[in-house]
Order: C-alpha cells, then sequence, then structure tokens
C-alpha cells in the first residue's frame, strides 16, 4: 500500500499549534488535495457549529495554514472539521485559559 499516493488524493488537517493553546489565536495546517470548494468549521466537542472559519474555491492542490481565533473560546476541547462535500477531515482543539 502506497501510503503517500493516499495522502495526496486526501484532504487533511494538521495539528493545530501552539498547542494546548493559550493565545488569541491558533494555526492550523491543511492540506486540500484538488480544486473545489472546502471549508473548515468549528464545532464544539457535542457536536454544535460553533463558526465557519475558512470557506475558499481552491484551484489545485495546496499546503495552507489558516489562522483561527481563539480569544472568544471557553477553556475546552473543541473539533475543527475541513470538508470539501465528499471527503472531511477532523482534529481535535485544546484550549486553556
Amino acid at each position: 500500500v502506497n501510503n503517500d499516493a493516499e495522502h495526496k488524493n486526501t484532504i487533511t488537517i494538521g495539528i493545530p499549534y501552539p498547542t494546548p493553546q493559550n493565545n488569541t489565536q491558533v494555526q492550523v495546517p491543511i492540506h486540500v488535495p484538488m480544486a473545489g470548494q472546502f471549508e473548515l468549521q468549528l464545532y464544539s466537542i457535542e457536536g454544535k457549529l460553533i463558526e465557519t472559519i475558512w470557506k475558499r474555491q481552491t484551484e489545485g492542490e495546496q499546503d495552507i495554514t489558516i489562522m483561527v481565533r481563539t480569544s472568544e473560546l471557553l477553556s475546552g476541547t473543541y473539533m475543527l472539521r475541513l470538508t470539501n462535500g465528499v471527503q472531511k477531515a477532523e482534529q481535535l482543539l485544546t484550549i486553556t485559559k
């Protein structure tokens, strides 16, 4: 099995940094493997949508770092979800204040 080829065709979210997060923003690296409409959303750990952080039409494969404002979030664990309507990737985000 060639994991590199599989990764190239899959949307991914890297580990947010710094972590645990206690500043006013966090950087979230993402990989989009193809052109399309993508969005990054922030959910409570219970699954409630808090905010659509980023929504963009991409022109092709890209590695992007998205800045996420965290100053309004309470301490706790959240879920980041990147989707293009077909694929999705999720990553936990921990906020400590």
